[in-house]
């Protein structure tokens, strides 16, 4: 997944731009003026329906993923967040995914963010950063 707002590359601030989106209700506010919504929903919604899952699209906002849109396939089970729900980067999904399609240099320069500013998360992220580059280099 890319990041939504292109922002100076080394700005590690918010990729939202400026705006409340510390409450949910404010980061769904700025998040309904995105296009990118418009663009990814008929591939989103047929995704949820063939896979039968939740399928969604976020956009990292410091040490946060937040939720810029869902599409729920007929699975039993399934997390509910809503859009502009704010989630981990280190300890979701989500957050992973955004991880594992970042540049190494990008990725590496964030958990160096995590490992600084949340001393809570950054043991699991240095250990699911450590899965990656195993499972790397056993598919070269």
């Amino acid at each position: 997944m890319s990041k939504i707002n292109d922002g100076p590359a080394d700005d590690p601030a918010d990729d939202l731009g400026a705006g409340d989106t510390t409450s949910p209700s404010g980061a769904a506010a700025k998040l309904s003026r995105l296009d990118v919504r418009k663009i990814a929903r008929p591939e989103m919604q047929e995704l949820a329906d063939v896979c039968g899952a939740t399928v969604s699209l976020g956009t990292r906002d410091r040490l946060s993923m937040i939720y810029v849109q869902n599409y729920r396939g007929s699975v039993a089970l399934t997390l509910t967040l809503e859009v502009g729900s704010r989630i981990p980067v280190a300890t979701s999904a989500i957050g992973r995914a955004w991880l594992a399609a970042i540049p190494e240099h990008d990725r590496l320069r964030f958990m160096e963010q995590v490992r600084e500013l949340d001393h809570v998360a950054w043991p699991k992220q240095a250990a699911a950063s450590r899965r990656r580059s195993t499972i790397t280099a056993r598919s070269a």
